[in-house]
């Protein structure tokens, strides 16, 4: 059987590959998806999350995206 359900990647999300979305699932503005993980949930706004099956790993906020683009 095929299940065919609408899925929703909001702006300024990333996804990396190879991840898997299941069928149905909304992921929110400015998330983060980790490579090789299996989305099986919706993600809330400004959320990374990974694993198999994804599971919250922080949230993203100004501060910690300051952080990151000073380590370049």
């Amino acid at each position: 059987w095929i299940r065919r359900a609408k899925t929703r990647i909001g702006r300024h999300s990333f996804i990396g590959g190879p991840s898997v979305i299941n069928p149905g699932v909304s992921i929110g503005e400015g998330c983060l998806i980790l490579p090789m993980s299996v989305v099986t949930s919706d993600v809330p706004d400004n959320t990374m999350v990974g694993g198999a099956p994804a599971s919250f790993k922080r949230k993203i906020d100004a501060d910690w995206l300051q952080r990151e683009r000073d380590k370049f």
